[in-house]
């Protein structure tokens, strides 16, 4: 008996759970359907353009990912004195 009591509170609490985590999704449902139109306009302008989708695109890439390693280099080069493995960060392992 004490069993299925605990599976029914467990039930519960996933439920509350489930409940809390949808509950902002439900209440700013409005965003979603904005995003769906503008990724359904998105994609029709990549099928119509895609010479200047993909270089749009690359070049968004490109500056992500300089500026992500530019970053990456000031923050080992600040947290050199913490770690003693800098140099394995420098190279991108944790």
């Amino acid at each position: 008996m004490l069993y299925r009591s605990f599976d029914m509170d467990k039930t519960k609490i996933m439920d509350h759970h489930l409940n809390l985590q949808l509950q902002p999704l439900t209440k700013k449902w409005w965003k979603h359907l904005f995003l769906g139109f503008l990724f359904v306009i998105l994609g029709i302008w990549i099928f119509i353009t895609p010479l200047a989708s993909y270089l749009s695109l690359s070049l968004f890439f490109t500056l992500a990912l300089v500026t992500t390693g530019i970053f990456e280099i000031i923050a080992v080069v600040l947290y050199e004195r913490e770690s003693k493995y800098w140099g394995w960060h420098l190279l991108g392992e944790s």
